[in-house]
């Protein structure tokens, strides 16, 4: 069984000889250039990655039509768990407006700059 704060590897070799040193390459990049929280989100990762195995514009693919389905669905995961971050994160925020700043550190009112959201609340 597969614990729940894994992440899908592959085997450099595996990876390799399946896909070429070019597109290895440029998938290590791609990965590199997320945002630190998606590069240390593994649900976002997994995602991805079942994004870039079920990838349906590939030559020689004989079930076509499954592959596109599941890249859909793994599609269609990531945007849903994405718009709940974002709504998490915009509660959170509401919360923290409507306490009082007194209990925020100076660090925590810079970084949600939340001096300035509240006097455009007010």
């Amino acid at each position: 069984m597969e614990e729940r704060n894994s992440f899908i590897v592959f085997d450099n070799d595996y990876l390799h000889q399946t896909y070429g040193e070019e597109i290895v390459n440029r998938l290590r990049n791609l990965f590199l250039s997320f945002r630190y929280d998606w590069r240390n989100d593994v649900s976002i990762l997994n995602l991805l990655s079942m994004m870039f195995l079920f990838y349906p514009e590939r030559s020689n693919l004989i079930h076509r039509e499954y592959i596109t389905l599941q890249f859909q669905t793994y599609s269609h995961l990531l945007r849903k768990y994405l718009q709940e971050i974002r709504h998490m994160n915009e509660k959170f925020l509401d919360l923290a407006l409507k306490m009082d700043m007194r209990f925020f550190g100076p660090l925590t009112l810079e970084l949600y700059d939340l001096n300035y959201k509240k006097k455009l609340n007010c």
